[in-house]
């Protein structure tokens, strides 16, 4: 459950492991290898028999959005900040790096998610924020998309929290991108 990774990133048992990822040179060939050993989720939903599109059992109304490559730790602050006084979000925790953070959006029970519709759903939500100014990563996206389990204290949760899509916009939204062979 997301209350179940709140309490994991608040008292993550590899956080000895993520401080000493966090000392080493962003990027760096160790820090890249290192952080493959440390846990992740498929926050999307539950995959079977594998880890791949098709493997997924069932969505769990989340979406999940990178931000990277914050320099200093006001900045950092400011974007969180402004981040939650502007979306609903749900969860969201400091990354592995100290440069950015991950964040959960879940939609409200009015919009289901499948296979067909979640590229759609997933982009059409990351477009709003990119409009609202926020430096999503573009590479780290994908239904099968895994999101490294972080250690941060003042991860923050907010179980009340929920996006509603307005239809008629996510459908021209989709249209739009249909038209355009994207």
């Amino acid at each position: 459950t997301i209350e179940q990774l709140q309490s994991i990133v608040k008292n993550n048992p590899q956080s000895e492991y993520i401080e000493y990822i966090r000392g080493l040179e962003y990027k760096s060939k160790e820090y890249n290898t290192s952080k493959l050993n440390v846990s992740c989720i498929m926050p999307h939903g539950i995959f079977v028999n594998g880890i791949k599109n098709t493997d997924i059992e069932s969505f769990s109304g989340y979406l999940f959005y990178d931000i990277d490559g914050i320099d200093t730790k006001d900045e950092l602050n400011d974007t969180i900040g402004r981040l939650c006084d502007t979306f609903p979000i749900s969860f969201l925790q400091r990354s592995l790096s100290n440069k950015g953070f991950h964040f959960l959006i879940k939609l409200d029970d009015t919009f289901s998610i499948t296979n067909d519709t979640f590229l759609n759903v997933y982009d059409y939500v990351r477009s709003i924020l990119i409009d609202k100014g926020f430096n999503i990563d573009l590479s780290a996206n994908g239904l099968s998309r895994k999101m490294i389990i972080s250690s941060d204290e003042d991860c923050i949760l907010n179980t009340t929290n929920s996006l509603s899509i307005d239809i008629l916009s996510f459908n021209n939204f989709s249209m739009l991108r249909n038209t355009n062979g994207k």
